[in-house]
């Protein structure tokens, strides 16, 4: 900023407002501040006048008393009736707002002239007193303060020479009121630059908070549902950035799993046809399956046609039941996409297994992010999943069908059959089928449930009651948090 600029800001401070969003709201806002102080300001002015009639005025014997008296009460009057209007709407409204404080101001200081003439001109110093404790009230521009000062003195000159003050006196009143003027309204600039600064400071926060909002919802975006429904809550009740709270949700721990498997039979081979049998059939189904998985708090994880899951609640009971609702709705969806469709048929079988794993994210914090599990019940899947492709145990399923673990087998049973629900659930005796699973030579059996109307009902009725109940636990929780 040249000298040249530097003089007219300081001139005209509201410059710097002009082009900014801001111009009205500072004008609100020092209207805002200026009234309740204005309104204060008048009442104790009145007040100081009423007092000196009393405690200076009659002491001294004025002389005429009735002069003095409709003098001090007068301008008293003029006072609260400034203070009365700076009460009512208008004072917030009009555009003219400091009119009437600068019409009692101008009053106060040409009566105090006159005051010089009446009482002695030893009281002439009181104008120049009245003119910038007037200026600092009406709180304008250095400009316009000083305009406004020149104005008021060349309004009381006269009478100040006719009480017979000096002109070299009335000069360096002046000089030293406009250049405390001056000085003192220099700061209307400096309040201009602090509100300016803020709302820049203001708005540089809120564009920060926006590229967060942005870059949060994007990372959510490549991240499961559940995962971003915990970033977020950890966000809000933590007051966590976003690599604080994916570093703290996303830490790899060994916690009890439920794992779901499953992957398209003789996709490769239908993988040739691209277009037909991949865009139109396995696209469209494996997003279902995930939304699936995800609806019932499932963490997938696709890799091609394979669609892996695993369900971590801090329930062993609710991780399965989860698992075998989300198992259920995909076996549904597939088989009505199946009969819906005009392209060959997706088979599936959907496995599933508990036990300890690590999950979390198991690579880094860039491009190598994996959300994933590792563990004994993961493997067995694996594994189970191939034992489906052997003849002997492939004759025993159909597509769609639902193949458990012993364990999982074993807390279906205590969770539902203990309350007298019904599964209807085939043992496979994999020694009698002559089938080994590689790796895992102590299983012998696996568990077949058809994904039935009364296998869906015996699930998802304790599977709803159990969830329903967990949920208004965590309220309580929040409530007395």
């Amino acid at each position: 900023m040249n000298w040249l600029d530097t003089i007219l800001v300081w001139l005209f401070p509201k410059m710097l407002l002009d082009g900014t969003p801001w111009a009205k709201e500072w004008d609100l806002q020092e209207r805002q501040g200026w009234v309740p102080a204005t309104r204060i300001a008048m009442i104790l002015v009145g007040l100081l006048y009423i007092g000196h009639y009393y405690l200076y005025d009659l002491p001294l014997d004025l002389q005429p008393v009735d002069q003095w008296f409709y003098f001090r009460w007068g301008t008293a009057f003029l006072c609260f009736a400034t203070a009365a209007f700076y009460y009512t709407p208008y004072a917030i409204s009009t555009r003219f707002y400091r009119w009437p404080v600068i019409c009692a101001c101008i009053w106060l200081v040409i009566s105090q002239s006159f005051v010089a003439l009446w009482h002695g001109k030893e009281a002439w110093i009181f104008c120049f007193i009245f003119l910038t404790g007037s200026m600092l009230l009406i709180r304008e521009s250095s400009l316009k303060s000083i305009l406004f000062s020149l104005a008021i003195i060349a309004a009381i000159w006269p009478t100040l020479v006719l009480a017979g003050v000096d002109v070299p006196s009335i000069i360096s009143g002046s000089a030293v009121t406009i250049g405390l003027i001056s000085v003192v309204r220099s700061s209307y600039l400096a309040e201009i630059r602090n509100f300016l600064l803020n709302k820049e400071n203001d708005e540089n926060k809120q564009k920060l908070i926006n590229l967060n909002d942005e870059f949060v919802e994007r990372f959510k975006s490549f991240i499961p549902r559940v995962i971003a429904d915990r970033l977020q809550q950890s966000i809000d009740e933590k007051g966590q950035s976003v690599l604080q709270a994916s570093m703290d949700i996303l830490e790899a721990r060994k916690k009890d799993v439920a794992c779901l498997f499953s992957d398209i039979r003789g996709f490769t081979q239908g993988s040739k046809d691209l277009e037909e049998f991949v865009s139109r059939s396995v696209i469209p189904e494996v997003k279902v399956c995930s939304d699936a998985v995800e609806r019932h708090e499932g963490i997938p994880r696709k890799v091609g046609d394979l669609l892996f899951a695993y369900f971590d609640d801090e329930q062993p009971a609710m991780n399965l039941l989860r698992a075998v609702a989300a198992g259920m709705e995909i076996s549904r969806h597939n088989s009505d996409l199946n009969a819906t469709s005009t392209e060959r048929d997706i088979h599936r079988y959907i496995l599933i297994s508990c036990g300890s794993a690590i999950v979390g994210n198991l690579g880094g914090f860039d491009s190598s992010i994996e959300i994933t599990a590792l563990g004994s019940p993961v493997n067995l899947l694996s594994r189970v999943d191939d034992a489906t492709k052997q003849p002997a145990l492939a004759r025993e399923l159909e597509p769609g069908d639902i193949l458990l673990c012993s364990r999982s087998r074993k807390i279906l049973a205590d969770t539902i059959e203990s309350s007298g629900i019904d599964l209807n659930i085939r043992c496979l005796d994999l020694k009698t089928l002559g089938v080994e699973i590689r790796d895992f030579p102590e299983i012998n059996s696996l568990y077949s449930m058809k994904p039935s109307d009364s296998n869906f009902q015996s699930i998802m009725q304790p599977y709803e009651y159990i969830r329903n109940h967990a949920a208004r636990g965590q309220q309580r929780i929040h409530t007395a948090r």
